[in-house]
């Protein structure tokens, strides 16, 4: 966390809850999950502004970001072994 300011890690802290708060669906990938979040609970900018605080805590991670209509998703992918880290990391979203 020495990769962000206090008030990136507090905005950090925000956005990590709404984004938890906001999953509707997680779909397994090879090389991680994708995340479909509820229409209407994350602004694009809030979401973009999620990765970059992501990349910057956890640089191995490959971060990207979807939008159908009034839904977004956010993909979060790596390399062998990243879904354990994944699963760890975001506790608080159910991966089965």
């Amino acid at each position: 966390m020495n990769a962000m300011t206090p008030k990136h890690r507090e905005q950090y802290k925000v956005l990590r809850a709404k984004l938890e708060s906001s999953v509707d669906a997680v779909y397994e990938l090879l090389d991680g999950y994708a995340l479909r979040l509820r229409a209407g609970t994350f602004a694009v900018a809030e979401l973009a502004a999620f990765v970059v605080l992501e990349t910057r805590c956890c640089p191995f991670l490959t971060l990207i970001m979807d939008r159908k209509g009034d839904s977004l998703a956010l993909r979060i992918t790596g390399r062998d072994g990243v879904k354990d880290f994944i699963r760890a990391e975001f506790s608080a979203i159910r991966f089965e």
